[in-house]
């Protein structure tokens, strides 16, 4: 994290009062959620005109994933969010992704969920 970003994070917990860890994860929440609807890493980057090393640096930060390499014709968090098993969950994603790289965006699905929990207490 660089020493700008530090100092900006630092400024904007101490003027609302959100911890910096939840200003981390509004500052990303666009790039983590285009992740889990099944938006490759060079399509985010080119949507929010950012480097694609940076978009898979926050992937794997806060997903511990690298991300998708291709844009799926389906959309992960959709599945996940319909109450599905881990193996429905699966079966839905099968055609398009090997069986780690679901595991992954399945875990990155409730990480996120987690992360959105945490924005929602200080959302004003």
């Amino acid at each position: 994290m660089s020493d700008r970003w530090e100092l900006i994070r630092a400024i904007h917990s101490d003027k609302t009062g959100i911890p910096p860890n939840v200003v981390d994860y509004i500052a990303v929440r666009d790039i983590l959620f285009s992740c889990i609807s099944g938006i490759s890493n060079k399509s985010i980057a080119d949507f929010f005109h950012m480097d694609e090393e940076y978009v898979r640096e926050v992937i794997e930060e806060f997903f511990d994933t690298s991300g998708l390499s291709v844009d799926l014709p389906v959309r992960p968090y959709f599945f996940y969010k319909q109450d599905m098993s881990g193996s429905e969950f699966a079966d839905k994603l099968s055609e398009y992704l090997d069986p780690s790289s679901i595991m992954d965006m399945y875990l990155a699905c409730a990480m996120f969920d987690k992360i959105k929990e945490e924005i929602i207490k200080y959302d004003k």
